[in-house]
């Protein structure tokens, strides 16, 4: 009789162990993704599972230190694990929805959002996603729908909501759709500087520099560190031949984000439409060594060399 309660004891002990390893496991993993050290999260969520492969919210926390590393196929991978598992998440459903929109896979993203809403019906951010995710598969209208039905929940009070629409109204070419729903978000928060910046690009579009140029302005003013804002009136005092001062806010732009590419390629041209060939050129090769296989930028950097050689002579 010793023996047989000495035995449960110690199966006992063992399991009690084994609970606990894998409960410290999963306890320091959650910790590592807190302190965002996400290789060391990963190695402890794999250890929790080796120790009990059945703890399903390890596999949904892997996959999200999966997902800040970038190694998203193995995000993938623990998302449909743990989906496997346990279908009533919307946080789940939408995170393996944006790898498929990392994958351009549109569709899978648009069907996992649509999961997600269905979970969470009342949730304006996974309505906003899915009109993204529209967007980029052209379902325009689906897009508007989704933008109404998250400005409905909303009661009408996110301006930025207006402003997305008004964005997407822009791009389809409604105009009195557009203006309406940039009145509707300066009435809630007349501050906000993408209100501004969205009426800057509907002028620009219809070819109105100089009312334009006055909404970037107005944005810079409320955002100085608006680089979009400075970078895209750059591009008008371009197309209004004012090339000196849109170097200057090429070069704004690039001072606020060194990682706006683009700002070589339209700086490269304000050089070259004053002739300063040397500057052209520099900007027309820095842009090249990060997209190289821009035949168009490679066409104008030969046509820069040409004339800066024939100046020469």
């Amino acid at each position: 009789m010793k023996k047989v309660v000495l035995l449960l004891l110690c199966i006992f002990v063992i399991t009690a162990y084994g609970a606990k390893i894998k409960e410290d496991y999963y306890k320091n993993g959650i910790k590592s993704s807190k302190e965002k050290n996400y290789t060391q999260a990963v190695s402890d969520f794999t250890k929790a599972l080796e120790n009990d492969a059945e703890l399903i919210e390890a596999y949904a926390e892997r996959g999200d230190a999966y997902f800040e590393l970038l190694n998203y196929k193995e995000a993938l991978r623990d998302y449909n694990k743990y989906i496997e598992n346990n279908k009533n998440n919307s946080y789940i459903f939408y995170k393996r929805a944006k790898i498929y929109e990392l994958f351009a896979n549109y569709d899978r993203a648009s069907v996992d959002l649509s999961k997600a809403i269905i979970l969470e019906p009342e949730n304006i951010f996974y309505y906003v996603e899915r009109a993204k995710i529209n967007i980029e598969n052209q379902e325009e209208q689906m897009a508007l729908d989704d933008y109404s039905k998250a400005i409905e929940i909303s009661k009408g009070k996110d301006e930025n909501l207006y402003i997305e629409r008004a964005s997407l109204y822009i791009s389809m070419r409604k105009e009195s759709e557009a203006e309406e729903d940039l009145k509707k978000a300066i009435e809630i928060n007349s501050l906000n500087s993408k209100i501004y910046f969205t009426m800057g690009v509907y002028y620009q579009k219809k070819k109105n520099y100089q009312e334009s140029e006055k909404f970037y302005t107005k944005a810079i003013e409320l955002k100085p560190d608006y680089s979009e804002a400075y970078f895209n009136r750059g591009v008008i005092k371009f197309n209004s031949l004012k090339y000196e001062e849109s170097i200057k806010d090429y070069n704004k732009t690039l001072e606020i984000d060194s990682n706006y590419t683009n700002v070589y390629y339209a700086r490269g041209y304000s050089y070259y439409m004053l002739k300063e060939y040397k500057k052209a050129l520099i900007d027309f090769n820095k842009y090249l060594s990060i997209n190289p296989d821009s035949s168009e930028t490679k066409r104008i950097r030969d046509v820069v060399q040409d004339e800066w050689n024939n100046s020469e002579n």
